[in-house]
Protein backbone atom coordinates (compact mmCIF):
# COMPACT_ATOMS: atom_id res chain seq x y z
CA UNK A 1 0.00 0.00 0.00
CA UNK A 2 1.52 3.57 -0.96
CA UNK A 3 0.48 6.39 0.95
CA UNK A 4 0.43 10.16 0.85
CA UNK A 5 -0.53 13.34 2.33
CA UNK A 6 0.11 17.20 1.95
CA UNK A 7 -0.45 20.43 4.49
CA UNK A 8 -0.30 24.30 4.30
CA UNK A 9 -0.33 25.67 8.00
CA UNK A 10 0.40 29.14 9.01
CA UNK A 11 -1.14 31.98 11.26
CA UNK A 12 -2.68 34.66 9.85
CA UNK A 13 -6.02 36.14 9.23
CA UNK A 14 -7.75 34.53 6.18
CA UNK A 15 -5.29 32.07 5.74
CA UNK A 16 -6.80 29.24 3.51
CA UNK A 17 -5.26 25.89 2.75
CA UNK A 18 -6.48 24.46 -0.68
CA UNK A 19 -6.09 20.53 -1.93
CA UNK A 20 -3.65 20.26 -5.67
CA UNK A 21 -5.11 17.99 -6.28
CA UNK A 22 -5.70 16.04 -3.17
CA UNK A 23 -4.22 16.64 0.12
CA UNK A 24 -4.01 12.69 1.35
CA UNK A 25 -4.23 9.45 -1.09
CA UNK A 26 -3.96 5.68 -0.09
CA UNK A 27 -3.74 3.05 -2.78
CA UNK A 28 -2.04 -0.02 -3.99
CA UNK A 29 -0.29 1.68 -6.39
CA UNK A 30 0.92 5.10 -6.61
CA UNK A 31 -0.38 8.24 -5.13
CA UNK A 32 -0.12 12.42 -6.29
CA UNK A 33 -0.80 14.37 -3.48
CA UNK A 34 -0.79 18.21 -2.81
CA UNK A 35 -1.14 21.27 -1.32
CA UNK A 36 -1.44 25.21 -1.31
CA UNK A 37 -2.28 27.43 1.23
CA UNK A 38 -1.82 31.55 1.67
CA UNK A 39 -2.91 34.69 3.54
CA UNK A 40 -1.90 38.35 3.61
CA UNK A 41 1.92 38.69 3.29
CA UNK A 42 2.41 34.70 3.26
CA UNK A 43 2.07 31.30 1.55
CA UNK A 44 3.32 28.25 0.81
CA UNK A 45 2.86 24.91 -1.04
CA UNK A 46 3.71 21.28 -1.43
CA UNK A 47 3.58 18.73 -4.29
CA UNK A 48 4.05 15.14 -3.49
CA UNK A 49 3.92 11.92 -5.75
CA UNK A 50 5.46 8.19 -5.35
CA UNK A 51 4.42 4.68 -5.52
CA UNK A 52 7.01 1.27 -4.21
CA UNK A 53 10.47 2.13 -4.25
CA UNK A 54 10.54 5.42 -4.93
CA UNK A 55 9.49 9.03 -3.75
CA UNK A 56 9.71 12.91 -5.18
CA UNK A 57 8.21 15.72 -2.91
CA UNK A 58 8.80 19.39 -3.04
CA UNK A 59 7.94 21.67 -0.41
CA UNK A 60 7.75 25.66 0.28
CA UNK A 61 7.33 28.54 2.14
CA UNK A 62 7.13 32.15 3.34
CA UNK A 63 6.51 34.99 5.59
CA UNK A 64 6.62 38.53 5.07
CA UNK A 65 4.98 39.58 8.36
CA UNK A 66 8.09 40.41 10.25
CA UNK A 67 8.00 42.14 13.07
CA UNK A 68 5.11 40.26 13.85
CA UNK A 69 4.80 36.62 15.00
CA UNK A 70 4.42 34.31 12.31
CA UNK A 71 4.85 30.94 10.82
CA UNK A 72 3.73 28.59 7.43
CA UNK A 73 4.58 25.16 7.88
CA UNK A 74 4.85 23.47 4.07
CA UNK A 75 5.17 19.73 4.66
CA UNK A 76 4.31 16.63 2.15
CA UNK A 77 4.78 12.91 2.97
CA UNK A 78 4.78 9.82 0.99
CA UNK A 79 5.07 6.12 2.54
CA UNK A 80 4.51 2.46 1.32
CA UNK A 81 4.30 -1.10 2.90
CA UNK A 82 5.09 -4.17 1.22
CA UNK A 83 6.85 -7.71 1.76
CA UNK A 84 7.72 -11.13 0.43
CA UNK A 85 7.89 -14.46 1.35
CA UNK A 86 11.69 -16.37 0.89
CA UNK A 87 11.36 -19.37 -0.85
CA UNK A 88 13.16 -22.79 -0.13
CA UNK A 89 16.37 -21.53 0.53
CA UNK A 90 18.28 -19.03 2.89
CA UNK A 91 18.71 -15.86 0.78
CA UNK A 92 21.57 -13.20 1.15
CA UNK A 93 20.47 -9.31 0.16
CA UNK A 94 21.67 -6.11 0.14
CA UNK A 95 19.56 -3.50 1.00
CA UNK A 96 19.91 0.27 0.32
CA UNK A 97 17.81 3.12 1.98
CA UNK A 98 18.68 6.66 0.49
CA UNK A 99 17.88 10.06 0.13
CA UNK A 100 18.99 13.35 -1.41
CA UNK A 101 17.68 17.10 -1.72
CA UNK A 102 18.50 20.80 -2.44
CA UNK A 103 17.53 23.06 -0.04
CA UNK A 104 16.73 26.66 0.85
CA UNK A 105 16.44 28.24 3.95
CA UNK A 106 17.62 27.12 7.71
CA UNK A 107 14.18 25.66 8.17
CA UNK A 108 14.43 23.18 5.00
CA UNK A 109 14.44 19.69 6.07
CA UNK A 110 14.03 16.43 5.04
CA UNK A 111 13.24 12.94 6.55
CA UNK A 112 13.46 9.08 5.84
CA UNK A 113 12.57 6.11 7.97
CA UNK A 114 12.96 1.93 7.05
CA UNK A 115 11.63 -0.61 9.12
CA UNK A 116 11.57 -4.52 8.43
CA UNK A 117 10.10 -6.89 10.32
CA UNK A 118 10.15 -10.89 10.20
CA UNK A 119 6.18 -11.88 10.29
CA UNK A 120 6.71 -15.73 11.95
CA UNK A 121 9.23 -14.92 13.64
CA UNK A 122 8.07 -11.79 15.46
CA UNK A 123 10.96 -10.16 15.11
CA UNK A 124 11.98 -6.85 14.13
CA UNK A 125 15.15 -6.77 11.66
CA UNK A 126 15.66 -2.81 11.23
CA UNK A 127 14.41 -1.01 13.80
CA UNK A 128 13.34 2.26 11.87
CA UNK A 129 16.64 3.12 10.55
CA UNK A 130 16.40 7.42 9.93
CA UNK A 131 17.72 9.31 7.40
CA UNK A 132 18.05 13.10 7.68
CA UNK A 133 18.80 15.52 5.01
CA UNK A 134 19.17 19.71 4.88
CA UNK A 135 21.65 22.24 3.62
CA UNK A 136 25.07 21.17 4.30
CA UNK A 137 24.25 17.57 4.47
CA UNK A 138 22.33 17.12 1.33
CA UNK A 139 22.50 13.49 0.75
CA UNK A 140 22.49 10.55 2.88
CA UNK A 141 22.25 6.68 2.51
CA UNK A 142 22.16 3.62 4.49
CA UNK A 143 23.24 0.05 3.65
CA UNK A 144 22.20 -3.80 4.99
CA UNK A 145 23.62 -7.03 4.35
CA UNK A 146 21.42 -9.61 5.48
CA UNK A 147 20.35 -13.22 5.53
CA UNK A 148 16.65 -13.89 4.70
CA UNK A 149 15.69 -17.32 6.23
CA UNK A 150 13.70 -19.74 4.02
CA UNK A 151 10.26 -20.19 4.48
CA UNK A 152 9.56 -16.80 6.12
CA UNK A 153 7.86 -13.65 5.21
CA UNK A 154 8.86 -10.20 6.08
CA UNK A 155 6.87 -7.14 5.60
CA UNK A 156 8.76 -3.15 5.35
CA UNK A 157 7.88 0.22 5.19
CA UNK A 158 9.71 2.89 4.01
CA UNK A 159 8.50 7.10 4.32
CA UNK A 160 9.97 10.22 3.30
CA UNK A 161 8.65 13.53 4.45
CA UNK A 162 9.89 17.44 3.44
CA UNK A 163 9.65 20.14 5.95
CA UNK A 164 9.57 24.07 4.56
CA UNK A 165 8.91 26.54 7.40
CA UNK A 166 9.45 29.79 8.00
CA UNK A 167 9.07 32.06 10.74
CA UNK A 168 9.03 35.61 11.92
CA UNK A 169 9.07 37.24 15.12
CA UNK A 170 10.36 36.42 18.67
CA UNK A 171 11.35 32.83 17.92
CA UNK A 172 13.39 34.22 14.66
CA UNK A 173 13.20 35.45 11.43
CA UNK A 174 13.46 32.68 8.67
CA UNK A 175 11.42 34.48 5.98
CA UNK A 176 11.55 31.61 3.47
CA UNK A 177 12.36 28.04 2.75
CA UNK A 178 12.33 25.13 0.04
CA UNK A 179 13.03 21.42 0.18
CA UNK A 180 13.49 19.92 -2.67
CA UNK A 181 13.33 15.97 -2.65
CA UNK A 182 12.44 15.51 -6.09
CA UNK A 183 13.19 12.13 -7.98
CA UNK A 184 15.67 11.46 -4.80
CA UNK A 185 13.67 8.98 -2.35
CA UNK A 186 14.60 5.52 -2.98
CA UNK A 187 14.77 2.16 -1.78
CA UNK A 188 16.67 -0.99 -3.22
CA UNK A 189 17.24 -4.86 -2.69
CA UNK A 190 18.85 -6.98 -4.13
CA UNK A 191 19.82 -10.65 -3.79
CA UNK A 192 23.28 -11.83 -3.35
CA UNK A 193 22.77 -15.48 -3.50
CA UNK A 194 23.35 -16.72 -7.17
CA UNK A 195 20.09 -17.90 -8.87
CA UNK A 196 18.03 -16.26 -5.93
CA UNK A 197 15.36 -13.90 -6.39
CA UNK A 198 12.44 -12.44 -4.48
CA UNK A 199 8.53 -11.62 -5.91
CA UNK A 200 6.93 -8.97 -4.09
CA UNK A 201 3.36 -8.76 -2.90
CA UNK A 202 2.62 -5.33 -4.44
CA UNK A 203 4.50 -6.75 -7.88
CA UNK A 204 7.07 -4.00 -7.61
CA UNK A 205 11.03 -4.54 -8.34
CA UNK A 206 13.45 -2.68 -6.21
CA UNK A 207 16.12 -3.90 -7.76
CA UNK A 208 18.28 -0.88 -8.33
CA UNK A 209 19.67 -1.99 -11.42
CA UNK A 210 16.73 -4.16 -13.46
CA UNK A 211 16.81 -5.82 -16.34
CA UNK A 212 14.32 -8.10 -16.50
CA UNK A 213 10.82 -7.27 -14.96
CA UNK A 214 10.11 -8.98 -11.90
CA UNK A 215 7.20 -11.68 -11.97
CA UNK A 216 5.31 -11.71 -8.93
CA UNK A 217 4.37 -14.63 -6.78
CA UNK A 218 0.39 -15.48 -6.02
CA UNK A 219 0.78 -14.14 -2.87
CA UNK A 220 -2.36 -12.22 -1.86
CA UNK A 221 -2.67 -8.79 -0.10
CA UNK A 222 -4.72 -10.30 2.74
CA UNK A 223 -1.34 -11.94 4.08
CA UNK A 224 0.03 -8.07 4.10
CA UNK A 225 -2.76 -6.75 6.12
CA UNK A 226 -2.32 -9.18 8.74
CA UNK A 227 1.60 -8.32 8.67
CA UNK A 228 0.21 -4.42 9.46
CA UNK A 229 -2.14 -5.37 12.15
CA UNK A 230 0.64 -7.51 13.97
CA UNK A 231 3.27 -4.77 13.77
CA UNK A 232 1.49 -1.40 13.35
CA UNK A 233 3.88 -0.24 10.60
CA UNK A 234 3.17 3.24 8.58
CA UNK A 235 6.04 5.04 9.56
CA UNK A 236 5.28 8.66 7.72
CA UNK A 237 2.02 8.68 9.91
CA UNK A 238 3.78 9.66 12.66
CA UNK A 239 1.97 12.93 14.52
CA UNK A 240 4.87 14.06 16.38
CA UNK A 241 6.38 17.38 14.80
CA UNK A 242 10.01 17.54 15.14
CA UNK A 243 11.03 20.95 16.47
CA UNK A 244 13.28 23.76 14.47
CA UNK A 245 16.49 22.76 13.86
CA UNK A 246 19.17 25.08 16.05
CA UNK A 247 22.43 25.73 15.00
Amino acid sequence: MVCGTASVQGTSVGFNETPTPLLNQENGTGVAVGATGGGTGMGGAVTATGTFGTAHIFATSFTSLSPFDSYVYARGDIGFVDGFTVGSTNLNVHMVTSLEGTFLGFTAIGYGNFSLFALGAHSVIIDDQKLLVYDGHPTQSVAFDLTLYAGETYIFDWSMRADARSTSGRNGNYPSATTDLSHTGRLTIDVLTPGGSLSFFSGADYRSDPSVSAVPETSTWAMMILGFAGVGFMAYRRKVKPALRVA
